[in-house]
């Protein structure tokens, strides 16, 4: 087996290869390969780059700017998914996370930066998406008064990605796990992988396994990227219509589905809706199982664990 660790996307990332038939060497080409995909990916949609793409749609509201292929389809999956959930998906909130003192890496998020948590105007949420794509020239435009936060979206994209590169050259059997976003492609030596799913109350261990093959597991929590502002938890995890941290009894949702880009989404929305709600809009989902953590401690689950 081969494993391959290193830093990206503000988080540790993990690819393991089940020995194959492939030389050693051509393994870790083809894994120094995927790597570079995931670099030159996060280096497009990094809202906190100011040389990215997305950032240059941001700054540039209200114009129409080109873009790559990558980013063009990232930014039509996110339109796409803010219509299907009717807006519950929004990844139209990164003025409302500058506003809590986001506009930095969370690595970088310190006292000061934590006062900066405002509200310098009535937040409307959006009735209908406030970006254009015009995918035959490759030109988009934000409207004025938005920023694109894709947090909800890009990373299990760019993880999906990164896959693809390994499946393109005949790795089929192997995890990419960027902080809690995986895909799972064929067996661990015939067995299934093994997923550890978190302990929101106890982050250095897990609160069950799952045994999986062929899916992609995506977590979402409110107990790991928040802070503390005038004794109030705040997280990255925001109601789209109220424009401020969600509140809800959700502390982590984990999804198990085909695509991790669904799973991802999947599991915010569940989030904001709440566990009543939010079980009943999981268990409509097709292929989907999942498992939930309330913050009464209490585990709720679709998965045999």
């Amino acid at each position: 087996m081969k494993s391959v660790r290193f830093r990206a996307m503000g988080t540790d990332v993990e690819i393991i290869v089940e020995n194959n038939t492939l030389q050693a060497d051509r393994t870790y080409s083809i894994i120094s390969c995927a790597r570079q995909r995931m670099t030159l990916l996060e280096s497009r949609l990094s809202r906190f780059r100011e040389d990215s793409e997305l950032s240059l749609i941001n700054v540039r509201s209200g114009q129409w700017v080109e873009v790559s292929a990558d980013t063009l389809a990232v930014l039509d999956l996110a339109n796409d998914y803010f219509e299907r959930t009717n807006g519950l998906f929004n990844p139209f909130l990164g003025h409302v996370m500058n506003n809590l003192g986001y506009s930095v890496t969370f690595k970088d998020i310190d006292n000061e930066t934590k006062e900066l948590f405002r509200v310098e105007y009535p937040y409307l949420p959006p009735i209908r998406s406030p970006l254009q794509l015009d995918k035959t020239t490759s030109h988009v435009r934000l409207d004025n008064g938005f920023k694109l936060d894709l947090g909800g979206i890009a990373k299990g994209w760019i993880v999906e990605q990164t896959a693809d590169v390994l499946l393109r050259n005949d790795v089929f059997n192997f995890v990419c796990n960027a902080g809690g976003d995986i895909v799972c492609k064929g067996t661990n030596n015939g067995a299934p992988w093994v997923v550890g799913i978190t302990d929101p109350f106890h982050s250095h261990q897990s609160i069950f396994n799952l045994d999986v093959f062929n899916v992609s597991v995506a977590t979402s929590g409110t107990y790991n990227r928040k802070w503390s502002y005038n004794g109030r938890d705040v997280h990255h995890i925001i109601d789209p219509f109220l424009g401020e941290p969600v509140q809800t009894d959700i502390v982590s949702c984990t999804v198990v589905h085909p695509s991790l880009v669904e799973a991802e989404v999947l599991a915010k929305v569940a989030i904001i809706l709440g566990s009543t709600v939010g079980i009943e809009f999981l268990e409509k989902q097709t292929d989907c199982k999942w498992v939930i953590v309330k913050h009464t401690g209490e585990v709720e689950h679709s998965c045999s664990l």
